[in-house]
């Protein structure tokens, strides 16, 4: 009863970094994949296909409406704690394969406060490879997300080795915003609520009942742990990736062992579940409105 997510970018690099920002939100495993639209096919088995804004409309028209999933991406406070420290008066180039981009990262740094260096756009797609050598020659600082100056900056021969020695480069790792984030999280919900009434709603007329509450307990108490978790991790993700990467202490609530209890004792454990599963969503909903 795993479900399946698609991560769909306009490139592949796009792509990645939206499924390395699902993973992020989560501390287990989960089942996804990147696409880019090009290769997406309507004949995959996916539950739910997570893009960026810029792709929403798009995506829309290859995939029915209610499997997708916007999720706005954002750099993590470290990225902005980094741009802060630039001295006052300093020309800062903002690397990105498009113009919109760059000026979305100098309103994010303004709103925060950073306004007294010079933001000078460098969207290397839409300008000539001889105007972004020569902008790259005179970079003393230089900020962007960390997959675009990873791979289309140092990956690139041409522009790595016209890149001065002294350099500064500050790479943002973005992750999903936190109501992006909580509205991802509400959906994976539904879905999982939605397995669990409809398998449910079988078991007490199947010859194998007990084994198949067994099962479903595990799945049921498996969600519960996953979104709950995912809610703490999603917003410790905002300050710094590395420091929710940390392994919680497994504070799940402990319930009853289905092995040794009765098949009605097991049914009514899977119920109060789904209601733990509706309190979250609740919660989610509530984080959502408050952080935008």
């Amino acid at each position: 009863m795993k479900l399946a997510f698609a991560a769909v970018g306009s490139n592949v690099l796009v792509a990645e970094e939206i499924k390395r920002a699902v993973k992020s939100i989560f501390y287990k495993d989960i089942n996804i994949e990147a696409y880019t639209l090009e290769n997406l096919t309507a004949e995959r088995d996916i539950d739910l296909y997570i893009c960026a804004t810029t792709q929403m409309e798009r995506l829309c028209t290859l995939v029915p409406t209610e499997k997708v999933v916007c999720l706005e991406l954002m750099p993590s406070s470290k990225f902005f704690l980094s741009v802060g420290r630039i001295p006052q008066g300093e020309k800062v180039y903002v690397w990105n394969n498009h113009l919109r981009y760059t000026q979305i990262i100098e309103k994010y740094c303004q709103s925060l406060g950073i306004r007294d260096i010079i933001f000078e756009p460098l969207p290397y797609d839409d300008l000539s490879v001889e105007v972004v050598l020569e902008k790259l020659k005179k970079a003393k600082y230089l900020i962007g997300v960390d997959c675009f100056i990873d791979g289309d900056l140092l990956g690139n021969e041409q522009y790595a080795q016209c890149l001065p020695e002294e350099v500064v480069l500050i790479k943002a790792q973005r992750v999903a915003a936190i109501h992006s984030a909580s509205l991802l999280l509400w959906t994976i919900a539904g879905l999982m609520r939605q397995t669990i009434a409809i398998k449910r709603c079988q078991i007490e007329g199947e010859d194998t009942a007990e084994v198949e509450a067994d099962k479903l307990f595990l799945y049921a108490e498996q969600a519960v742990e996953l979104i709950r978790d995912s809610i703490n991790k999603a917003v410790c993700n905002q300050i710094s990736p590395e420091a929710a990467s940390i392994q919680p202490n497994g504070t799940t609530d402990s319930w009853v062992n289905p092995v040794h209890a009765c098949l009605q004792e097991k049914l009514a454990s899977i119920d109060e579940l789904q209601v733990v599963l509706a309190q979250l969503q609740e919660k989610l909903k509530l984080i959502e409105a408050s952080a935008r």
